[in-house]
């Protein structure tokens, strides 16, 4: 994280805390009785809604996007909320500081160089009298949580226990954590977690002394890892139950051992109810040969890989193809205009083998065809190819392979913009 982002985040968290220190408004910092009266007869609900939308918060679904991102689409952070106006909306009356302040402590992000010790003392301060006797506290409002530094997140989380989506970042030096399964397990509300194998010797909890129980996370929905193995024993995550399972997003380093990670092990345990399986490492990652993935994950409908030619790794030594038969949708996150205009846009024989053959011996059932389709590095490139009309100069091989698909029925869809991409489009 680059001083200017840490310095952005320090004074949000700054402003946090000066907002629970200014909490408690006096009459004379509100408006005048006969405005305030008359502002109010809209309903709470309304006002609600009104106001909302004039703070703009951090959504779920942006947060969960963050949350089950690949290491590509990291290049688009979650944007920093407003929260100086946030702050000034919520003085202007009781009412209004109720209804803001969830707004406001909605998201927060802890960076790794932030004093935390300041900010969970403010978690741990009660609401102010505008949210009545219910002996609530600050952290009660935080739903969405990065914590930059794993060594405060025990301590952070006993103060949050309302975070729905919550990223843990590493640090190489912490190798455990202690409570951190049974804190985690508290959680109730958690439906989406990240984090990184470096903290998995932190997750068994005790019943007692000497006896480990594997904790339980009742409904957690999405699961981001990253991993450099497939070792049961160092994946102590696969001896958690969670029974709500639906998405799980493995995340390999670039360049990490040896040995390659498929993420069998964690399948073969957590597998059974996934919708959504992504792949995220090119070198170093590859995909259960057929029929693992299969029959590790009877109910999957959506895979997502890197590069085309990841589905090859797939085939079990060339005798059976069929990859998974329940897949209606795949995801290839490095395809782009520009590995679909330019010779040597990085696509070799054995991803164009792939992309022609996704339906027609890997995924039988497959529907839709999703990429991001603007390279991350030159989005402002695409209109000044349209308008040179080097823009409809596509490689033979791929329009071949987008008419293709299309008379197959298969739709191509660009996910930075939801778009359709058709042969026609592309031709004229």
């Amino acid at each position: 994280m680059s001083s200017t982002t840490g310095d952005s985040m320090n004074s949000a968290l700054d402003l946090m805390t000066s907002a629970a220190n200014q909490a408690e408004i006096s009459e004379e910092n509100l408006l005048s009785t006969q405005t305030l009266t008359c502002d109010l007869q809209f309903p709470v609900e309304i006002w609600r809604l009104i106001l909302e939308e004039a703070c703009n918060p951090i959504t779920e679904e942006e947060m969960s996007f963050e949350m089950m991102a690949t290491e590509t689409q990291t290049f688009h952070t979650i944007r920093e909320p407003d929260r100086q106006f946030m702050l000034s909306l919520s003085f202007i009356s009781r009412t209004f500081t109720k209804i803001v302040f969830p707004f406001l402590y909605r998201y927060i992000f802890i960076p790794m160089q932030d004093p935390a010790s300041t900010l969970y003392a403010t978690l741990k301060l009660p609401l102010p009298e505008a949210f009545g006797k219910e002996h609530r506290s600050y952290g009660d409002l935080v739903r969405f949580l990065i914590i930059g530094d794993p060594s405060f997140a025990v301590e952070i989380l006993k103060n949050s226990s309302n975070v729905s989506h919550l990223i843990i970042h590493d640090r190489p030096q912490i190798r455990r954590i202690t409570d951190l399964g049974s804190t985690l397990e508290k959680l109730k509300s958690l439906v989406s977690l990240r984090m990184t194998e470096s903290l998995f010797g932190s997750l068994r909890t005790q019943s007692d002394e000497a006896t480990p129980s594997k904790p339980t996370l009742q409904n957690l929905r999405a699961l981001s890892l990253k991993i450099t193995t497939d070792d049961p024993h160092v994946l102590k995550i696969c001896s958690w139950a969670l029974p709500s399972l639906q998405s799980i997003v493995i995340r390999c380093p670039f360049f990490t051992r040896d040995e390659r990670v498929d993420g069998s092990t964690l399948l073969n345990v957590h597998g059974h109810a996934l919708r959504s399986l992504s792949f995220d490492g090119d070198l170093s990652l590859s995909i259960p040969k057929a029929p693992t993935l299969e029959s590790s994950c009877p109910l999957l409908t959506h895979l997502l890989v890197t590069t085309p030619d990841h589905l090859l790794e797939g085939i079990a030594d060339g005798t059976q193809t069929i990859i998974h038969r329940g897949v209606t949708t795949v995801t290839i996150t490095d395809m782009t205009w520009e590995s679909c205009i330019f010779a040597d846009g990085c696509y070799g024989d054995d991803d164009i083998e792939a992309l022609r053959d996704l339906r027609t011996k890997f995924l039988p059932s497959l529907q839709e065809i999703h990429c991001p389709w603007a390279p991350y590095n030159y989005s402002g490139l695409e209109p000044c190819l349209r308008r040179s009309g080097q823009w409809s100069k596509f490689q033979p091989w791929f329009l071949e392979v987008l008419e293709e698909w299309e008379g197959s029925g298969i739709k191509f869809i660009r996910t930075d913009t939801n778009e359709l991409i058709s042969f026609e489009a592309s031709t004229s």
